[in-house]
């Protein structure tokens, strides 16, 4: 598995209770023995509405120092190859790129990925091509949930941690289609999850 996550941190997951933060059950193998799982749907406005459904239900059964949300889920990268499981660090999202308002994910080490929460993805297709390049070399990852995420840890004093699996290489003028890499990442994301139960 091609990753930039320490065992360290492995091990202290393992040691705290966790909800397993989804968006669609594909993005992880079959079968796969998680814990309590949310699966969201994708987009931030679901991702967002389901977590707060779910701390609706939870809010007093949770202790937040105990208690983490892992989101594991695909991403997008002209950085890293297409299987690369990576830990995230900073979010920013498509809204507040321009003012480069951030939330950085509490725990995050070295060597985390930075990563762009968006509507689109950065390609010549739907971006002004002349900023295809900047926010290629700016952020290593692309996806279209986790700010919703890290917004709700941030707004409930949750903690989060965010692994993202790369699952599409993007490459200017060439519309993503994320299912291509989801085989080899979904068997990551298995090996991971196993680690961390």
């Amino acid at each position: 598995m091609k990753t930039n996550i320490p065992a360290s941190l492995i091990t202290q997951l393992h040691q705290k209770d966790k909800t397993f933060v989804v968006a669609q059950e594909e993005e992880l193998p079959p079968g796969t023995a998680l814990g309590e799982t949310l699966y969201t749907g994708t987009g931030s406005l679901r991702m967002y509405s389901a977590l707060y459904q779910w701390y609706d239900r939870k809010r007093y059964a949770i202790h937040p120092d105990e208690h983490v949300l892992i989101l594991l889920g695909s991403a997008c990268s002209a950085r890293h190859p297409l299987g690369t499981v990576l830990q995230v660090g900073s979010i920013v999202s498509e809204g507040s790129e321009r003012t480069e308002e951030r939330i950085q994910l509490e725990g995050a080490t070295d060597g985390a990925a930075s990563l762009l929460t968006c509507n689109w993805l950065p390609t010549a297709a739907v971006v002004n091509p002349s900023e295809t390049p900047r926010l290629l070399a700016t952020y290593d990852l692309f996806d279209t949930e986790a700010y919703a995420a890290a917004r709700f840890c941030r707004d409930t004093g949750l903690h989060l941690v965010c692994f993202k699996g790369v699952v599409d290489e993007l490459q200017e003028g060439v519309a993503p289609d994320w299912r291509r890499g989801l085989k080899e990442v979904r068997r990551s994301f298995g090996r991971l999850v196993n680690m961390m139960e």
